[in-house]
Order: C-alpha cells, then sequence, then structure tokens
C-alpha cells in the first residue's frame, strides 16, 4: 500500500529583492544574486557539463538526477545550456525529487528573476503537475524530458532506484543546507545515489560538511573538495569508479500486433525507434474492437484511499491528458466529468476522498449531485487510433525509416527462432528482435498469454436520437454514462457481461442503457429513440490494473518465473483504456529502448505481466510449508 497522499506545497516568503525563502526551514533556494553563476560553477563545472555532452552520440540520453526542485533553477540552465551544446539527436533527461513543490504562482514569481531561461522555465510552468506523490513524467522539449517526484526523497528514491540501477550519469546533490534540512542528508540517501549511478556517473553538491562527505565514501563514491563558490569555502565533487556492465542491445526490429488504442499508442511511442518498425492488424481498418466505440470518457477510477490503483490512475490520466493534447488535440474534448452518486455508500465514499483531501481541488471537487473531475473530458476513438497511426506512418516514412504496414491477416502462429521471434500468418511469415502484443482479450494461442487472467467482458452502448429537451455538455457517469451529443445522437452504455466474448447485438441490453440513462438526466428515452448500437468485448484482470511489460514463463513449480526475452505485451485496460494505454505504452517503450521509466520500482511490479506468476509462485512456496 502506497502511502497516504499528505503532501503540501512549500511555504515561501519573499525577499526586498524578490528571492525566495523557505518558512519552514529557514533557508533561501538559491544565492541571492548569483544563483545561476553558483550552479554552473557547482554542478556543471564539477560534473564536466557540458564537455560531456560533447561526447554524445546520436540518440544518446544523457540522465541527470537531483535533489530539490526548488524553484527549478538548476533544470532551466541545464536544459538551456545541453540545447545549446549537446549535438542535435540527443536527448537530456532530467529527475528532480521535490518534497515542498512550489505552488504555481510561487513558481511564476520565482522565474521571473530568469528571462534568459523563459523557454524552458515557461514549457514547465505550463506542464506543472498536480500535487500528488510520485513521478510526474513532463515532456518540456522534444529534447528535454523532466521527472518531478513529489515526495520524500528518503521514501521515493529508494524505490526510483531499483528501477533505475546504473542509469544516472550525474548527480546534483542540491536543497537545503544539512543543518537547515538534517533529515535529508542520511547515509540511506548516499546508498540510493549510488545504486543509480552509472559506472564512472559524477556527483557535485555545493556542502562539504563532514558527515555529508564521510557518507558519500562509505556509499562508495570516490570523493574530493573543491573551493566553494563565493563565501563559502569548500564544495565536494565525486565519481562512482567501477566497472561499467554492458549496455542492454536494442532491438533492431520491432513488431506491434494489435490495431486498438494500446497498438496506436505504442506505435506513437515509437515513432522515433531508429530500426524497422512493423504494425500488424488482423483486420484490414484499426480500432476494429473495444477501441471503435462512437465516443469514449477519459477519466481516472479513483478511491477514496490512496491505493496502487489510485496512483496509478492519476499518473495515468494526467499523462494522457498532456498526450492527447500534443497528439491529437483536434479529436479530445476537455469538458469535465461528473460521477452522480449511486448510493448512500457511494456518497459516503465520494465524502471520503473530499475530506481526507487526497486529489487536489483543480482534479477533483464535490457538485450537487456528487463529484467533478473538471480536467476529465472524452474523444472521437476511432478518430484518434486512426490518426495516431497514420501519424506514425507519415513521420516515420519522411524520415526514411523502416516500417511496414500490414493489415487483414491474423496472427495464426508465434514461436522462437533462435535469438528472434516468427510471426506467422495465413500468407506469410515475419521474423523480429521484439514483439509487442496489444491484442485485448484475444490469446493468440500462445502459451505464456494464454497463463495470464485476462478476463473478456462483453459491453454494449446505445444509440438514441437527442430529445430537444436534452442538454449535456459534460459526461456524467452513475451505474453507466452518457456523453455529451454529437449533433442530435447521444451515446450512453455500457453494459457489463463477464465472460462473454460475442458482438451480437441485445436489446435487452438496450432497455438496461434506456433505463439507466433516464435515470440520469429524469428523460423518458424509449426504445423508439435507438437509433444505434455498438457490442464489444474488453479485456479485464483481477486486480483490475492492467498488464505491461516481458512477459514470463514459470520455472518449475515454487522456483520462479524465467523472462522471455524480446516479448511485450500491454493488455487488461478494462473500461479505461484510453485513460491508462499512453502511459503505458511510454512505460513500455522506455523499457525496451533502455530509457528512465516513468514510475519506481513498486508501481511498476503493480502492472507487470509477471505478477501473476510470481503470486503463484509465493502460494506454491507457502503450501509446501504447510
Amino acid at each position: 500500500m502506497p502511502p497516504e497522499n499528505t503532501l503540501s506545497y512549500a511555504e515561501l516568503e519573499f525577499d526586498e529583492a524578490g528571492t525566495p525563502q523557505s518558512s519552514r526551514h529557514g533557508d533561501v533556494y538559491f544565492s541571492r544574486g548569483q544563483g545561476a553563476a553558483e550552479c554552473r560553477y557547482v554542478f556543471l563545472q564539477h560534473n564536466k557539463l557540458p564537455q560531456r555532452w560533447h561526447k554524445l552520440q546520436p540518440g544518446q540520453h544523457f540522465v541527470i538526477a537531483e535533489t530539490g526542485f526548488g524553484t527549478g533553477l538548476n533544470f532551466y540552465i541545464t536544459a538551456t545550456d545541453f540545447l545549446a551544446e549537446a549535438p542535435q539527436a540527443t536527448h537530456l533527461h532530467f529527475v528532480s525529487f521535490e518534497k515542498y513543490p512550489l505552488q504555481p504562482s510561487d513558481l511564476q514569481a520565482a522565474i521571473a528573476h530568469w528571462p534568459e531561461f523563459n523557454d524552458i522555465s515557461a514549457a514547465t510552468l505550463q506542464h506543472y503537475p498536480e500535487l500528488f506523490p510520485g513521478v510526474h513524467r513532463l515532456h518540456i522539449h522534444p529534447r528535454i524530458t523532466l521527472d518531478l517526484v513529489f515526495g520524500d526523497v528518503l521514501d521515493t528514491l529508494p524505490d526510483w532506484a531499483k528501477a533505475h540501477a546504473s542509469q544516472v550519469d550525474a548527480w546534483y546533490l542540491d536543497g537545503f543546507a544539512p543543518s537547515k534540512n538534517p533529515s535529508m542528508w542520511q547515509p540511506s540517501l548516499y546508498r540510493e545515489v549510488y545504486t543509480s549511478l552509472k559506472a564512472n556517473g559524477t556527483l557535485a553538491t555545493f556542502t562539504a560538511t563532514g558527515h555529508v562527505r564521510r557518507g558519500l565514501i562509505q556509499a562508495g563514491i570516490c570523493m574530493k573538495k573543491a573551493p566553494g563558490f563565493g563565501h563559502k569555502r569548500d564544495m565536494l565533487y565525486g565519481v562512482k569508479r567501477t566497472f561499467g556492465m554492458p549496455r542492454s542491445r536494442t532491438p533492431n526490429s520491432i513488431a506491434i500486433v494489435g490495431s486498438g488504442i494500446a497498438a496506436a499508442c505504442m506505435a506513437s511511442e515509437l515513432q522515433d525507434y531508429p530500426g524497422s518498425l512493423t504494425l500488424l492488424w488482423s483486420q484490414k481498418a484499426p480500432a476494429d474492437g473495444a477501441s471503435g466505440n462512437p465516443q469514449a470518457a477519459v477519466y481516472p477510477l479513483l478511491q477514496a484511499q490512496w491505493t496502487r490503483l489510485s496512483e496509478f490512475y492519476s499518473h495515468a490520466f494526467e499523462y494522457a491528458r498532456d498526450f492527447y493534447q500534443r497528439k491529437t488535440p483536434q479529436h479530445t474534448h476537455w469538458t469535465g466529468v461528473e460521477l452522480y452518486t449511486r448510493s448512500s455508500a457511494d456518497a459516503e465514499r465520494q465524502q471520503k476522498m473530499l475530506k481526507r483531501q487526497l486529489y487536489p481541488e483543480s482534479f477533483l471537487h464535490s457538485s450537487e449531485k456528487g463529484l467533478v473531475m473538471p480536467k476529465a473530458g472524452w474523444l472521437d476513438p476511432v478518430a484518434v487510433v486512426h490518426d495516431l497511426f497514420q501519424q506514425v506512418i507519415a513521420y516515420r516514412t519522411e524520415r526514411g525509416l523502416s516500417t511496414r504496414l500490414v493489415t487483414n491477416e491474423p496472427i495464426t502462429q508465434i514461436t522462437r527462432a533462435l535469438y528472434q521471434w516468427q510471426l506467422t500468418t495465413a500468407k506469410q511469415q515475419f521474423k523480429v528482435d521484439h514483439l509487442v502484443l496489444c491484442t485485448g482479450h484475444h490469446t493468440l494461442a500462445y502459451p505464456e498469454l494464454e497463463d495470464l487472467p485476462i478476463q473478456p467482458v462483453r459491453g454494449q452502448v446505445t444509440l438514441v436520437k437527442k430529445m430537444e429537451e436534452t442538454t449535456l455538455s459534460h459526461v456524467i457517469c452513475q451505474k453507466g454514462y452518457a456523453l455529451p451529443p454529437q449533433g442530435k445522437v447521444l451515446c450512453t452504455g455500457a453494459t457489463f457481461e463477464r465472460g462473454s466474448v460475442q458482438t451480437h447485438i441485445d436489446e435487452a441490453d438496450d432497455e438496461t442503457n434506456l433505463l439507466q440513462l433516464n435515470e440520469m438526466l429524469g428523460s423518458h428515452y424509449t426504445k423508439e429513440h435507438v437509433i444505434g448500437h455498438r457490442a464489444s468485448v474488453r479485456a479485464t484482470t483481477p486486480d483490475h490494473l492492467p498488464v505491461q511489460g516481458p512477459l514470463v514463463r514459470p520455472k518449475p513449480p515454487g522456483q520462479g518465473v524465467i523472462r522471455l526475452n524480446g516479448v511485450s505485451v500491454l493488455l487488461g485496460l478494462g473500461s479505461r483504456g484510453f485513460t491508462s494505454a499512453p502511459w503505458l505504452a511510454h512505460l513500455n517503450a522506455c523499457a525496451i529502448l533502455g530509457r528512465p521509466q516513468p514510475a519506481g520500482a513498486t508501481l511498476l511490479q503493480a502492472t507487470s505481466a509477471d505478477r501473476f506468476a510470481k503470486r503463484a509462485v509465493v502460494r506454491s512456496q507457502g503450501k509446501g510449508k504447510d
């Protein structure tokens, strides 16, 4: 269970010159009048930047991690200098851990000091995330990614470092001075810094306090002193002197099987992939299954406690909003989603959410009939899926990147052929280094897919001719849902038939949908208003979380699992596929390409494809002890 959302914004005071100071720690965020100069001296110069950037090869990512985002000054300077100094086609990934984020208004006031960094600071403010714990991934610039990790670094860094061992090129140990914030400067911090650093990765910090230097040395980092900046006598810098492990090889070819939102997002996240990309559709056109409804709501599944579900869907939703705004804004409508109270128990649950302040008011607040998510909305599923695929094909074709689209050819067999995967259809065979299966509830008769507890759920939506008196400007949800009418057509649904894979139309389902619609709207729609319907099959899981990442094969009973090299899945998205698919696809793409992932180890494991097999191993071991 993740910790409760107990985050709070920083408490700031601004002096006459406008320099921010922490009321909680009694310390300034940067040297008065010399913040930029101190950053360049301490962190860039002593991490040998930009010299190391000059040596980057096309496609390489340089990863910097930092304690204390504060006003963001270190990031603005680093990102600005990286764009000016690093070769084109290289990427900066900046990860910053912050316990007390600045309020957006305070951040805006602080960045006014540095107009020379306005391009980066303005983009940061534009993408600044909501106040809830975890890794917030922000695409600041085509070549700049910022991860803001909200929470106590002593809690968040161990989880992050476990998933990102030996991935950081340079560390900025910043934050308030050890005398002002002693709880952060602990041996556990230094151990995780060491874990996350690459071989020969570097570190710099403004302080030369003795216990900090000794702690870093004890963690395994070779430390040295240097003259401090300004009035400070000394500072510290160091390097992790170890032998590096061979980097995992990026596959030369990838195939994505599927034509729904999961596959479309996966293709979009691999748009710049330099190898050969094959897209395999079992049908002639995309979005033929659960992704093909006339409209789809985009909103998170929230709970009255801060659970893994809450954490996953909160971050997935924030990422999805940004993703659709960047990729398909013309098909996306952020009109808000209202959750009508369904029962007295539901009303009690909703009140707990508000009382516990698990979610910011801009994210969730009360309404006359329940709760409102003002940032949520709906989209046109078929148009979104179609455009995402077309954008990828056009982008890669224009740049001469090998891309193949195969339509109307269901996969009949998947086999391992030496170091590749062989895919067989009725017409031909394909061999690829890496395979991504985005096949919904279909197992493709592949044993490791069949072992996953993916459960099919049939759902039917009903289209009615809108009555003149019906005015609906946002999505409403109760037992069912209703979406804002398109022209004179209103979409409502959906039924929930667990275990069924049938897509026939059932008039009884239309009646159920009409009953729910009338209950929500206080209307009088009848079967005479029905002008269409559609049934499809969603894929769900027992724990209500999607399935992503490498597939595994169980070893003999009680002996663990074996990871299958070169095959990943993106499955079990349930009824919120358009909310979760962008984040999951991004996570999968990062794992395949060896880049930092947008989560720590715990959330990665909670959604991983191997979690069910691992649980089975634990259960079998427990039985063996009885």
